[in-house]
């Protein structure tokens, strides 16, 4: 059976409370990325997110690239969102499972530059010292995944985009359908986006349909 970790970034928006009771309805688990400015604005749907279940990670908080500032203000914007989520967590009286990052656009520092590397090996140090790794996803069997040794880092990167706000929803299913034979394991990653609710639960529903299983990864 085709395994898969949902992820859920740029949460939470408007309508967070209808996906999260959805996939709720469902016993679907996920990890949910969120923005730190957003999360000051619906404080209270987070910590219920929590009180549901679901696990919460950080998102920087305004959603910048991370090549395009400084390292002081990167460093800033783990920090900010970091605290706020702590927050949550002490609010909701549930234990946090563990700090978990992914960085806006899958961007780690290096962006398009080359010679950035010592940008992207600034921000793993850091999110090392505050505590920050990645769970265990087992079976993602991908050459990419191992080759670049992905697990090892401290944010949490994915190995398949749905893109629905970017595609029309037939060629997601399509593009879906292909991913979804792979023997590896996927992370999967969905975005909280107002303009897409709709797909978001069609999306959910064909993955159903689909034989998915959905799971959580180790946190010890």
């Amino acid at each position: 059976m085709k395994k898969v970790y949902l992820t859920i970034d740029d949460s939470p928006s408007e309508n967070f409370m209808r996906k999260i009771m959805f996939l709720k309805s469902k016993n679907i688990p996920a990890i949910i990325f969120c923005i730190g400015r957003l999360i000051e604005k619906n404080e209270k749907y987070v910590i219920e997110a929590i009180r549901q279940g679901f696990v919460i990670g950080n998102h920087s908080y305004n959603h910048p690239r991370f090549s395009e500032i400084s390292n002081e203000e990167g460093y800033e914007e783990i920090v900010r969102t970091d605290k706020i989520i702590e927050n949550c967590y002490k609010k909701s009286g549930n234990k946090r499972p563990a700090k978990l990052f992914r960085f806006p656009y899958g961007d780690k520092g290096e962006g398009l530059n080359p010679f950035s590397k010592n940008k992207k090996r600034f921000y793993q140090e850091c999110l090392k010292k505050l505590g920050y790794e990645q769970p265990d996803f087992r079976n993602i069997k991908y050459n990419y995944w191992i080759k670049n040794n992905l697990k090892k880092e401290h944010d949490v990167f994915w190995t398949y985009d749905i893109e629905e706000y970017n595609l029309p929803l037939d060629r997601v299913f399509k593009e879906m359908n292909k991913k979804l034979k792979s023997k590896s394991n996927d992370i999967v990653l969905l975005h909280d986006h107002k303009e897409t609710e709709k797909e978001f639960y069609l999306i959910i529903e064909n993955l159903i349909k689909s034989k998915i299983k959905f799971i959580m990864p180790d946190f010890d």
